[in-house]
């Protein structure tokens, strides 16, 4: 028998759209050829979940249980600190000898409660991958099995999108449901025995899908000043746009002008170089860049293009690291990715073969515990980015020799910091007889409850240019009612249509010619002023533009209704007479209403109840 798995809130990961196929950008995120698990990249505790700690061996990760009086060992591996992931991907494996009620996973978790997995289970007499994907939102549920072998490896993976979220199979997608907004998402891998008995189970090379934003292509045909800073030094070029990519080149003659206008992000230093063309990202919410770089055929010897990632110090020094394009003569064209050993401060290098004429895809991340390296989607280096800030990123050519070059840079691609905001906690400030919140208050904005549901709500509604009493009722995801004010409704109703409480904290109702919603802009006193419409406004003065108006009572609303409708001092009915009363010394006017006798004060403008 299976047991589903247990975690805790650990982090946000900010999803955007891919589609799982040639054009997904995956990347090496851990092979696990270290001897010790990477506490940057996993989290693990049995502070948690009762197993034994994650172990290396043999370049990838065991997960064993141990053997004690627990009937359940979960062990636990987590993903941490993934801001900018999208996917994970990984290798999954149960032992040709694993005991029965043995499994292994990848899952996923939204505050702790399991909402999707992949799980290979080993029954007492078959194997099978489980299949679970959930929305408690929209009530989709994906629910299968299919038959799987101990002792063969399956690929999982899992891929958030804005609009759907997927689960994938050896590369096909097995489930798919629209995506859920939370802040809360946890993507873990799991190894348990059901029966206690020792187990263990197997997880490798992990990759992962980052949040790259496409920045330029230089489709436009000229250099976005708006994304890019350019500086040429003597005999050095502007960098242009041409033939659909960055051209970054020079005539080598020193005599050629260098640039009158220095970068802000260069004037850290007052040594700047001769013979170089540069273009600088202007945008300082940037964390990573990619791009693919080329050098032409038969270029000058000694021309390079190279990768910018500068920490400026005080006195005009820097740190840095990333990849060169580089051709000398005695050693041909090379992609050379240099960095600074924080262990022993020596400068250290890695070198590949590279042809000309051809565009390599190199990407350069920086976080607040690594520093990383890739080309075409492979890491190349992962070292500790300790005391270490970029404040210049961008692109770099030249020629030492003082010859003509020309190199080309395309496709660039950035990852940005999160722009997270923690908004304050909702507040209710309406409520109905019942004790349902009904209006909540979210710093300074007014928003619907969330679960605006067995809730019935009078309004006076003047979006059509008349004012028209209404009695509406919330109820199943269902917002039915009808003209007039009545004690209560139930279905059927002569309106009748489904609604939701949208992001914005509006009542979304799906009619036949569209949406329609409702917008608090005001509370006072108990009444909720809306903006009635057909689509999602902006309010600048939110009591002068309302148009509807609702109350958790009917006499609430039936006073505000004929005060609207008779707005002198009278009110005149149609039913029932006015009687003047000698107490008051004033007209009062009579009206039952739900078992009571309401009246009406003309001195006092309100209604009562009459006992």
């Amino acid at each position: 028998m299976r047991k589903l798995f247990i975690t805790r809130n650990l982090l946000f990961l900010f999803f955007t759209q891919f589609s799982f196929s040639e054009t997904y950008r995956w990347e090496d995120y851990d092979d696990f050829e270290d001897s010790t698990l990477d506490s940057s990249k996993w989290l693990y505790t049995t502070n948690y979940f009762v197993g034994n700690e994650p172990t290396m061996a043999n370049g990838r990760v065991e997960l064993t249980g141990l053997t004690s009086q627990y009937p359940h060992d979960n062990t636990f591996l987590i993903v941490k600190d993934l801001d900018g992931i999208v996917g994970v991907e990984a290798d999954i494996l149960l032992p040709s000898d694993a005991p029965a009620d043995t499994g292994v996973m990848i899952g996923i978790a939204d505050a702790g409660v399991p909402v999707g997995y992949l799980d290979l289970w080993g029954d007492d007499e078959n194997t099978r991958v489980y299949v679970n994907l959930e929305n408690s939102t929209t009530d989709e549920t994906i629910d299968f099995q299919r038959d799987a072998e101990l002792g063969t490896i399956y690929r999982v993976g899992v891929i958030k999108e804005d609009d759907k979220t997927a689960l994938y199979l050896n590369g096909e997608k097995v489930a798919e449901i629209t995506t859920w907004q939370s802040e809360n998402i946890d993507i873990l891998f799991r190894g348990v025995n059901n029966v206690g008995s020792p187990f263990t189970a197997y997880l490798d090379n992990i990759r992962v899908i980052r949040d790259w934003e496409d920045y330029d292509d230089f489709s436009s045909g000229s250099l976005d000043t708006e994304k890019w800073d350019v500086w040429w030094g003597a005999g050095g070029e502007l960098p242009i746009v041409a033939n659909g990519a960055l051209k970054l080149s020079g005539t080598g003659n020193e005599s050629y002008p260098a640039s009158s206008v220095i970068p802000d992000d260069l004037t850290y230093t007052a040594n700047l170089p001769s013979k170089h063309s540069v273009a600088l990202i202007n945008q300082d919410d940037i964390y990573g860049m990619q791009a693919e770089f080329m050098i032409p055929s038969n270029p000058s010897d000694d021309t390079g293009l190279n990768f910018i990632f500068f920490d400026w110090a005080g006195d005009g020094s820097k740190q840095e690291f990333g990849p060169e394009l580089e051709y000398r003569s005695e050693s041909g064209l090379r992609t050379e990715f240099a960095w600074t050993d924080p262990g022993t401060g020596q400068d250290e290098q890695i070198t590949r073969p590279a042809e000309f004429a051809t565009y390599y895809k190199m990407s350069l991340i920086h976080t607040d515990s690594t520093n990383s390296m890739y080309l075409n989607g492979e890491l190349i280096k992962e070292f500790s980015s300790a005391g270490f800030s970029p404040d210049t990123i961008g692109f770099a050519a030249f020629n030492d020799d003082g010859l003509p070059y020309a190199t080309y840079v395309k496709n660039v691609r950035v990852l940005r910091r999160s722009q997270k905001t923690t908004e304050p906690d909702p507040v209710t400030v309406v409520s109905d007889p019942n004790g349902n919140p009904v209006v909540v208050q979210v710093g300074d904005e007014y928003q619907w409850n969330s679960t605006l549901d067995g809730v019935t709500l009078w309004s006076v509604d003047e979006s059509g240019g008349d004012i028209q009493p209404i009695t509406m009722r919330f109820e199943n995801g269902r917002n039915f009612g009808n003209e007039g004010f009545y004690d209560s409704v139930a279905q059927p109703q002569p309106y009748d249509m489904p609604f939701v409480i949208d992001e914005n904290g509006y009542i979304k109702v799906t009619e036949d010619s569209g949406y329609q919603y409702y917008h608090v802009v005001s509370v006072e006193n108990g009444v909720i002023a809306t903006l009635e419409g057909d689509e999602q406004g902006v309010i600048d003065d939110g009591v002068s533009e309302a148009d509807q108006w609702f109350f958790t009572t009917r006499a609430a609303a039936e006073e505000y209704y004929y005060a609207k409708v008779n707005p002198k001092n009278w009110m005149w009915f149609d039913h029932y007479p006015w009687v003047y009363s000698q107490e008051e010394q004033g007209w009062l006017y009579f009206y039952p209403s739900g078992g009571k006798l309401l009246y009406w004060s003309n001195q006092g403008q309100a209604w009562r109840e009459f006992n």
